[in-house]
């Protein structure tokens, strides 16, 4: 299946791939195997019916440095969501637009209820000081504020931050105490000021396909699940033996850390995502609705294929509902306590929606949380001669994943080039 001069690496989500990118280039073989039938990890898309269904609400930011300097944009075809969104508060729909990409929406944001005038003029100044700052670092995070301490410094209301700023950003951290670090609230903040947030024409799974497609084929085993790491060597589950030169596990934290021995950890994001196909969409532009009542099950609601017509067949509506965590229901009770809260949203057309597949995500992100990061292991040298990477190793994000992937394969590259050369001399 392999040389011995392989560096073996577990895991086809992006940061495996990202890896294996990174040591094709410099000409070093790899073996990357993954236990599913496909690539991307989580960037997965299945298709349902003629229905382009992620697997789990997500959204790429186009001002990942990582992906820009990995990935063609041109040919993934990006569609964009409008830079703003629709609030569901009091009962009411009202947008909230930003007013740098949207100057003709500038009054009605303005004049919108969420938050106050002065809550608005922060959010433009917050804007320019993300956007002058640069990247802050993995260790920084350790000791930032949460992100609600960091809001609450900044002097925004208490009901901005909980009829905007809570919904939003709760479903991109995926918890709603916002607890998250604030360095990566100003990660997420400068990504989404610098570019667009958009999906792939095609699905979010073309993303990390378009790296696979830049690799040997015969260099990625899928079906291959891997069960045990020991030095040089790991066992299939089919329970053949590989050795390699390396082994870089890019699998999610909980299965890393059961690789490589380690208790596992006790916190992590989860989400839940319910996909449902209508005849007519509810509304009509792309755009994100957040649920700044704070009441009922559904943080986020979205028609992804008002954003790409692609997600959707020919007169169909594809519309995604998200939760946040991964409640303790059955999926029909979970089904039927998020149709009724959009009832009481969109009225009753949804009793015609058609309930297309329920996700559960349960490991979606890592715990992010000053302690979590303080308390991870952020080398990307486990035990020499394993590596390991993953978003959990930087930010949780997809271009935390690719940073990582990269780093390990540059941590695998450094020491090969220093083992060369304790052996030349």
């Amino acid at each position: 299946m392999n040389s011995n001069a392989d560096v073996l690496i577990i895991g086809a989500g992006l940061a495996g791939l990202c890896c294996a990118r990174r040591l094709h280039k410099e000409g070093i073989p790899f073996t990357l195997f993954e236990a599913s039938d496909s690539v991307g990890g989580r960037v997965k898309t299945d298709v349902v019916n003629g229905f382009l269904l992620d697997r789990g609400f997500q959204i790429f930011l186009t001002a990942y440095p990582e992906a820009r300097s990995v990935l063609n944009y041109r040919l993934l075809d990006f569609k964009p969501f409008l830079p703003g969104a629709l609030v569901r508060c009091g009962g009411k729909l009202h947008e909230l637009s930003d007013p740098i990409r949207c100057p003709s929406k500038v009054l009605e944001t303005m004049l919108s209820p969420i938050g106050s005038v002065s809550d608005k003029m922060r959010m433009g100044l917050l804007r320019q000081r993300v956007l002058s700052k640069s990247s802050a670092s993995r260790e920084s995070a350790t000791t930032a504020p949460t992100t609600l301490q960091a809001l609450r410094h900044l002097g925004f209301s208490e009901a901005m931050i909980a009829q905007f700023f809570r919904p939003f950003l709760s479903g991109i951290f995926l918890e709603k105490d916002l607890a998250t670090s604030s360095s990566m609230f100003e990660f997420v903040f400068k990504m989404l000021a610098a570019g667009d947030n958009v999906l792939p024409a095609r699905g979010m799974q073309s993303i990390p396909q378009q790296i696979a497609d830049s690799l040997p084929s015969a260099r990625i085993k899928l079906g291959h699940a891997v069960t045990k790491v020991e030095a040089n060597t790991l066992t299939l589950a089919s329970g053949q033996s590989v050795r390699g030169s390396a082994i870089v596990i890019a699998t999610e934290e909980p299965q890393a850390r059961r690789l490589l021995g380690q208790e596992p950890l006790a916190t992590h994001r989860s989400q839940t995502c319910l996909y449902f196909s209508a005849n007519k969409a509810p509304i009509d532009k792309p755009i994100l609705v957040l649920n700044g009542d704070s009441e009922g099950m559904v943080n986020n609601f979205c028609v992804p294929s008002n954003v790409s017509r692609s997600y959707a067949p020919e007169g169909k509506a594809l519309l995604s509902a998200s939760v946040i965590c991964d409640p303790d229901l059955p999926d029909r009770d979970l089904q039927a306590a998020v149709s009724q809260q959009l009832t009481e949203w969109f009225g009753h057309q949804v009793k015609d929606w058609e309930h297309l597949r329920t996700y559960r995500i349960r490991y979606a992100l890592p715990d992010q949380t000053p302690q979590a990061v303080a308390a991870a292991n952020q080398s990307y040298k486990a035990d020499c001669p394993i590596y390991s990477c993953g978003d959990y190793k930087e930010t949780g994000s997809i271009n935390g994943a690719m940073l990582s992937g990269r780093k390990a394969a540059e941590a695998v590259i450094a020491d090969m080039a220093q083992l060369f050369s304790i052996r030349a001399s």
